[in-house]
């Protein structure tokens, strides 16, 4: 189903892209040191489904990392300075853990602890009716894919979204999405449709997952398709806030060139009044090694993303699901063409 509102996933492309949880520099004999570590040492709020990362200031093609007493998988990225240690399980929420890098600087042991996200919530069902903000602009928000793209692009977008729990259980969650007012997150922006996601499993509870499915969003006026949009992350024990929140999917980058800094509403350049060709925002990321990916119709100018670290409080607010575009009564400009059954 192709639905047309404001949503995170075009948000995701205007956070900050760096690491901020940094661990101290680590002085090595063979050159390379520990730049930062998600999470850093004495951590004592770390996601219980979060992967630990390492940076490193250089190479090095025999570095690990392992946590003690969990079995998991090491990868480098292919630079060899990027390390990433993803658990088989989950950890357990509000414990303490310790976790090593193995590399040729020697084997530094960090010792963080987990959030209470995870705790078990006594009935599934109280969530439903609640509405949670999505707050975009938190510190532990981070686009990691395209890594060190989210910055350049952060200025471009400003997006409040509310998510509302329509029913949930010990087994399924049903949940929609509404964007927010510009001039207050906590208020339904109503000339936008809502979002709906299909029945998701909540047997992990209080964990969920949302999608993949692919829509078509309103991201400033422009029409936007993302593929295979995905979110997850946890609920509160008490449901007071949800958090660990990862976005992902495909963005065709082809309707948000008119966004870009040299080009005006209708596409054109400000200066020459040229038109804007359509693959510049994969020219613009391509500078940071970063490639376009095909849309699916055979061209390339679709943009992978994944955010994490989201999260949101619970809100005093009833959302109202929209069908259409432009025409609920509570739109300040419903449309003269707007018909509803």
């Amino acid at each position: 189903m192709l639905n047309r509102i404001t949503v995170v996933a075009l948000a995701a492309l205007s956070l900050t892209a760096c690491t901020k949880d940094e661990g101290e520099e680590t002085a090595a004999p063979c050159g390379v040191e520990i730049s930062n570590t998600a999470p850093a040492a004495g951590n004592s709020n770390f996601y219980y489904r979060g992967d630990i990362r390492v940076t490193l200031t250089d190479a090095d093609d025999t570095a690990e990392i392992s946590i003690d007493g969990v079995t998991g998988t090491s990868t480098r990225a292919d630079d060899n300075k990027s390390l990433s240690f993803t658990p088989d399980a989950p950890l357990d929420p509000s414990t303490g853990y310790t976790f090593n890098v193995d590399y040729c600087g020697g084997n530094p042991t960090i010792d963080f602890t987990t959030s209470s996200l995870g705790t078990a919530i006594a009935d599934p069902a109280s969530l439903s009716g609640a509405v949670f903000a999505l707050d975009l602009q938190a510190d532990d928000v981070e686009i990691v894919i395209p890594a060190g793209v989210g910055s350049v692009l952060e200025s471009y977008l400003e997006i409040a979204l509310l998510l509302e729990v329509e029913s949930a259980d010990a087994s399924t969650l049903s949940m929609f999405g509404a964007l927010g007012q510009d001039a207050d997150g906590e208020k339904q922006e109503f000339c936008d449709p809502t979002l709906p996601f299909p029945e998701a499993d909540f047997t992990g509870a209080p964990y969920f997952q949302l999608g993949p499915q692919t829509t078509t969003i309103s991201a400033a006026g422009y029409d936007v398709e993302i593929r295979d949009l995905f979110i997850s992350g946890t609920f509160a024990s008490d449901g007071s806030y949800w958090g660990g929140g990862v976005l992902q999917g495909s963005v065709d980058t082809r309707p948000l060139v008119p966004l870009l800094e040299d080009c005006d509403s209708d596409g054109s350049t400000t200066e020459t009044d040229d038109d804007c060709e359509e693959g510049a925002i994969c020219e613009l990321v391509e500078g940071f090694g970063v490639a376009c990916e095909d849309c699916g119709d055979g061209s390339e100018f679709c943009l992978e993303i994944k955010a994490i670290g989201l999260g949101g409080d619970s809100v005093d607010t009833d959302l109202e699901e929209v069908e259409m575009a432009d025409c609920h009564e509570q739109c300040a400009e419903v449309s003269d063409e707007c018909v509803q059954d």
